[in-house]
């Protein structure tokens, strides 16, 4: 026998403290065929805190929790990137509140060197299967 069940939904407001949270990707970004999404979206990421005048600083946990990956696959990807002109990375450590070394990065985007890697003629270059 089916019954009708009543749920009341509870209402979810925004007060004028919360902030919707994204991040924005640059076209010619997105369109790259280079970069692995996670590059794309962990470059975006960077490029978020350099647009508000912010220093993108976070050790590979904080880093590995933030985008859902494994503190190895983080590692992986920061060494990837460092490949790239565009992309810097300074290593630093300090003791956190149970005397325990952590270690982390600094990371920037050089938006200008970015910009030069994504041009179309650049892209050619980076990979020969492109068409334009």
């Amino acid at each position: 026998m089916l019954q009708n069940i009543n749920i009341k939904l509870k209402k979810i407001k925004m007060n004028n403290t919360d902030k919707l949270n994204f991040i924005m990707v640059n076209n010619n970004l997105l369109a790259n065929t280079t970069l692995s999404s996670t590059q794309k979206l962990f470059i975006s990421f960077i490029l978020g805190w350099q647009r508000s005048e912010l220093t993108c600083r976070m050790t590979n946990r904080s880093l590995a929790s933030h985008f859902g990956m494994k503190y190895a696959g983080i590692r992986s990807l920061l060494n990837k990137l460092n490949k790239y002109n565009f992309f810097e990375t300074t290593q630093y450590g300090h003791t956190n509140q149970n005397s325990i070394w952590t270690s982390g990065h600094e990371m920037r985007v050089d938006e200008v060197k970015l910009m030069d890697f994504l041009k179309p003629d650049k892209l050619e270059e980076q990979n020969p299967e492109y068409d334009t």
